[in-house]
């Protein structure tokens, strides 16, 4: 934060399971959820009155490839996972031995975002499609308005080989949810093919090479006014293209997306 001209903000680092179980109260302590009486969301439950933090805006990026879920076999893996609604039904629905930790935080993020906030989390395709998870994307709908969804292409995350998605949204009231659905609300979606880079592998050895948008007659790099290579990526128009897409949605939306 300081290198990018930011000296006074906040940073607090928590150790082992981080967020996931331990949360940062509005006087400023750093307290421990207890599943006993946490569990399955109960975060405001205190006998001292404990009131958490709730954020204006969230950026996340679970942990992707192996081992990134938690181990419902290892009795600290799962008396962290019952912390969580998401647990309950996924134990209901499809038990299994582990819980993918892109759930826990995407639960985690929805949870700690205050009413009129937004958030975006990086999350695996698997969540975001396939059979395993209907219920955590019915859960999200019934809590979030989402925004948008971009597609990004494989490797982007190096040795991963994780697809993933970039999920965008806001937490309206619940009743003014209740009307976005109803008026069947519009989602801005995307697949994003070019990133400016590629993961190249030489000799085990992992690294990314800046990838220069060509001229496609006669195949040399294309350069701006300055005469600078420009890299080959779809952000700067799918960029123009959200915001433009943003003029015609709900006046909260716009507040939070384009002022």
């Amino acid at each position: 934060m300081l290198l990018n001209g930011d000296g006074n903000a906040v940073i607090k680092y928590v150790p082992e399971y981080g967020t996931i179980n331990q949360k940062y109260t509005i006087d400023k302590r750093i307290v421990t959820l207890n599943s006993d009486m946490h569990k399955g969301g109960n975060w405001d439950n205190w006998y001292d009155g404990t009131e958490l933090m709730q954020y204006d805006v969230i950026l996340t990026n679970p942990p992707f490839g192996k081992n990134r879920s938690l181990d419902l076999s290892d009795a600290h893996d799962l008396e962290v996972s019952k912390l969580y609604e998401l647990y309950d039904k996924y134990t209901e629905t499809n038990p299994k031995s582990g819980l993918d930790k892109g759930v826990v935080f995407l639960e985690n993020a929805i949870r700690q975002i205050k009413e009129g906030g937004r958030f975006a989390i990086v999350l695996s395709n698997a969540i975001m499609s396939n059979n395993t998870w209907p219920f955590v994307r019915q859960w999200v709908m019934e809590r979030i308005r989402i925004v948008a969804l971009f597609d990004l292409p494989e490797n982007v995350f190096a040795e991963t080989g994780v697809n993933t998605t970039i999920l965008v949204g806001y937490k309206p009231s619940k009743e003014r949810l209740k009307k976005l659905i109803s008026d069947d609300y519009s989602v801005f979606t995307r697949d994003i093919m070019n990133v400016g880079y590629k993961k190249k592998t030489s000799k085990r050895t992992v690294k990314f090479d800046n990838d220069y948008a060509l001229n496609p007659d006669t195949f040399e790099t294309i350069t701006n006014d300055k005469g600078e290579s420009v890299l080959n990526e779809d952000f700067t128009c799918i960029i123009k293209e959200f915001k433009e897409w943003c003029v015609n949605q709900e006046l909260d939306l716009k507040k939070l997306f384009l002022e």
